[in-house]
């Protein structure tokens, strides 16, 4: 029976160990808290590979700790990205407010799944955050330009094509902040290193005002070689109706009054082309195609929000906001813009975002009993390999030689019952970072001490005639 008994022990903490061991596998070391986000499978047609998802939410735990939260870098730089608790993923930063815990980040996921959901996680409270971790990586796929217009006209991505911007005003946008135009003539004029005259995709949000009858376009995005107008790529609103237009090639009227904006709304736009059609969807939605021609070089420059042409030539800007500007020299697929409209109009039916989960301790056992005088052997772990330990006891009762301990993971006190019955010890096990310093979620041991078994005998004396029974009890 002792035998079995072992046995069945020794399976336990075999068994404890491999658990324990997933478990500190599970957890990105040095962290101190995370929140799981789910991409739901039924938002994407198609897998989608290394696609930027933009991460917008506003949340207390994402506050810094000296506004009640759990965040330690008060330009968020603590917060990080992974889908396998080892191996970050790339993301670039756009806005993080640390008094009310908004977050605006865009994260590149290799790959989200149109057949099962994509989970990944958001870690904070770390040490790793005395610089900016945003990369410029999170545009690796296809992207030869993104302007957030945030506040800041810098390509976002790898590739330098940086904008000077003429006379927009930074105001609220549709993420984060954006541009306001207030004249014709206003302009953001970028650069266009490594784009594609055969194949390429605009990707923009756009917000309008309003169109005066002038004889005007109203220009969302243009690019032409000069002297103007050649080599087009044109979104404009037409000055009469609002209609939204496309010029491209040696075409300034390849489509035109496709979709009728209304004042005040936002819209996200999209035109590729791929050397012989060109295709313009608006939010998400597929509203023309058609073929082209005289689309065969690029020009260094172009703009965002007026006609392209030369400087002094620049009268039919934008009247209202654009937001995210991108482009590509690659031809975006109807389901990687779909899913784009999706992520970007309303976050929050894009994924789901889990409560807070913290560090915690795990004890093995939970629960044992031992003779008097022996000691513990109590198995500490935790989701996070790089944690600390302390220990409180919570009850010893008539219970002595147990101890408080720090940082150890096995707890070994010899046990002595002063009592008369059974009693027990109880621990209460934290895990603790020490940089930045937190404690997790604890767990909590209990050891039940049996007395010395006490052997009396009634009577302690007796006598019986010859042939007769003792009745000692």
């Amino acid at each position: 029976m002792i035998l079995r008994k072992t046995r069945f022990l020794s399976v336990l903490a075999i068994l404890f160990f491999v658990l324990a061991q997933d478990v500190s596998a599970q957890w990105l070391a040095g962290y101190c808290h995370r929140k799981k986000i789910t991409i739901l499978s039924g938002t994407v047609g198609s897998d989608l590979p290394d696609f930027p998802v933009l991460i917008s939410f506003t949340d207390p735990d994402l506050r810094t700790t000296t506004n009640g939260g759990n965040v330690e870098n008060d330009q968020g730089y603590d917060i990080v990205f992974t889908l396998d608790h080892t191996n970050m993923l790339d993301f670039q930063i756009e806005k993080y407010d640390p008094a009310t815990g908004e977050y605006i980040a865009w994260v590149k996921i290799p790959t989200v799944s149109s057949t099962s959901n994509t989970v990944f996680y958001m870690y904070f409270g770390g040490s790793h955050s005395a610089t900016d971790p945003s990369t410029s990586n999170t545009w690796s796929n296809g992207y030869v330009g993104v302007w957030h217009l945030n506040n800041n006209f810098n390509d976002a991505s790898a590739h330098g094509n940086n904008g000077t911007n003429n006379g927009t005003a930074n105001i609220a946008g549709k993420i984060a902040d954006a541009q306001n135009w207030q004249d014709d003539t206003n302009y953001i004029r970028i650069g266009t290193g490594n784009w594609n005259a055969s194949s390429g995709t605009i990707e923009l949000w756009a917000n309008t005002n309003g169109v005066a009858d002038d004889g005007l376009h109203d220009y969302l995005f243009a690019h032409t070689t000069q002297p103007a107008f050649q080599n087009r790529l044109q979104l404009y609103l037409n000055d009469k109706d609002r209609g939204l237009s496309v010029g491209i090639g040696d075409n300034h009227t390849a489509a035109t009054d496709i979709y009728t904006f209304s004042t005040g709304t936002w819209y996200f736009v999209t035109l590729s082309w791929d050397g012989s059609d060109f295709y313009l969807y608006v939010n998400g939605g597929l509203q023309t195609s058609a073929s082209y021609t005289g689309l065969s070089s690029i020009y260094p420059e172009a703009d965002i929000g007026n006609n392209g042409d030369t400087a002094s030539n620049r009268q039919e800007g934008w009247n209202g906001i654009i937001d995210e500007t991108r482009i590509s020299n690659v031809v975006r697929s109807q389901d990687w813009i779909t899913a784009s409209y999706a992520n970007q109009n309303d976050p929050s039916n894009f994924y789901t975002v889990s409560d807070l989960e913290n560090v915690k301790a795990y004890a093995y056992p939970h629960r044992d009993t031992i003779c008097n005088n022996d000691s513990t052997h109590i198995v500490v772990t935790s989701n996070d390999t790089s944690a600390s330990y302390f220990v409180f006891l919570l009850y010893t009762g008539n219970i002595s030689g147990a101890i408080g301990h720090f940082d150890e993971d096995t707890l070994k006190d010899q046990l002595t019952n002063n009592g008369n019955y059974a009693d027990s010890v109880i621990y209460e096990i934290y895990p603790f970072n020490l940089s930045p310093f937190c404690i997790g979620d604890p767990d909590t041991a209990v050891v039940w001490v049996e007395p010395t078994p006490v052997v009396a005998a009634t009577p302690m004396k007796d006598t019986v005639c010859n042939g007769d029974a003792t009745d000692i009890l």
